[in-house]
């Protein structure tokens, strides 16, 4: 009998989003779920935006006819409507590049805007995006931004200085525009700065990247591996969610599907040669670890360390199973810890009021960072976070 778990159907949920065939390990479960059952999957598989993927998972593993008529009718309508948003943001993308190009131009499309111009993905509503993702040159950014606004983009807020200081953010203000499906932000790094250095730079996107015509216009699309790093480093390092030693289930999904598209293209050596260079082997191997066991990903033995976050795992997904508390314990300690990160970093000092001197920084973070009311309000947020958990 299927325990209703909240990990148990994430393990369910993790095997049919698998690009791996096990049909045999799926056809029991899926017979085994009932309403509640669904209702749960479809509640996690919607907060983890992998929602409209799972029709075309349910028929990838020969198990849709098992499923219920109304929660089949429902994944597919989910999985019609984001295909038709899916159809409008690869117009407006192709749009862009094509502006871009007319001004002598060639971008690097990053994550999902990668994925959707190359049509990697087998159904074109399998994947939410949020935003379009392009990468310049810093020499073309404010060329690239100049070409947007004249054709009726804007910033999606009014911009003060420091919002138009690129020397410590990674790229600009959102652009939107009327009648556009998402936003676009033009980045000039991959990944935001680090006091420690960055995992991915701006160099080594366009150093491996190949240059591609598709749909009428021009781009550059990064290498398997930079994608595969990419992926694990904005979930992982820039999102923070290392510090909770979680993974978001979207990017876990992409990191498999490039892995598993790539087959023995992968390059897993070099992969685990750049996260010993930056000191990220614990982060990056709890994510290729939960690939592995959750996905059915073939790692090789020596692009992970493959004991060294086991007991950490195992002590959390025990703990949130039989204590629900200690769920909402972790989500508070993450908090704190970005509002400490917000509070003392003068990286992100320098984000929020531009490339000033230290001893100012520091002025403006005791003045306005650190008083009473920004408190009782984190507080208070606190409050908000551990009671809808």
């Amino acid at each position: 009998m299927l325990v209703p778990s909240r990990i148990s159907l994430f393990g369910i949920l993790c095997s049919l989003l698998s690009s791996e065939k096990r049909p045999a390990t799926l056809e029991d479960v899926v017979d085994v779920l009932d309403e509640d059952h669904w209702r749960r999957l479809i509640r996690l598989a919607d907060e983890s935006y992998v929602l409209p993927a799972l029709y075309p998972a349910l028929l990838f593993h020969d198990v849709l006819e098992r499923v219920d008529v109304e929660v089949k009718e429902y994944l597919a309508l989910v999985h019609e409507l984001t295909a038709e948003r899916n159809r409008l943001i690869l117009l407006q993308t192709v749009a862009v590049v094509r502006l871009l190009n007319g001004f002598g131009i060639e971008p690097l499309p990053l994550k999902g805007c990668a994925s959707l111009l190359m049509g990697e993905y087998g159904a074109k509503g399998e994947r939410i995006l949020t935003d379009i993702d392009i990468l310049v040159s810093e020499a073309d950014i404010d060329k690239a931004i100049a070409v947007l606004q004249d054709s009726g983009y804007r910033y999606y807020k009014t911009p003060n200085r420091s919002d138009l200081d690129l020397s410590y953010r990674h790229h600009a203000l959102p652009l939107v525009a009327d009648g556009e499906p998402v936003s676009v932000e033009l980045h000039i790094r991959p990944t935001p700065l680090r006091e420690r250095g960055t995992l991915l730079d701006a160099e080594m996107a366009w150093s491996a990247a190949m240059r591609t015509n598709r749909h009428g216009c021009t781009f550059w699309i990064p290498s398997l591996e930079f994608r595969m790093l990419h992926a694990f480093y904005h979930s992982q390092i820039g999102d923070k969610w290392a510090w909770i030693q979680s993974a978001p289930l979207r990017s876990l999904m992409d990191f498999q599907r490039l892995a598993s598209n790539g087959g023995e293209r992968v390059d897993w050596e070099a992969m685990w040669g750049l996260v010993q260079k930056y000191r990220l082997e614990r982060p990056y191997s709890l994510y290729v670890d939960t690939c592995r066991k959750y996905f059915g990903l073939t790692v090789p033995d020596y692009a992970f360390k493959k004991g060294l976050l086991l007991k950490y795992d195992t002590l959390w997904r025990d703990g949130i199973q039989r204590y629900p508390l200690v769920a909402k314990i972790r989500y508070l300690y993450a908090y704190a810890l970005k509002s400490l990160y917000r509070q003392f970093s003068l990286l992100q000092a320098r984000k929020d009021y531009g490339d000033l001197p230290v001893i100012r920084l520091i002025y403006y973070r005791m003045c306005k960072g650190l008083s009473f009311s920004l408190y009782a309000r984190k507080v208070r947020d606190m409050g908000s976070i551990f009671r809808s958990l």
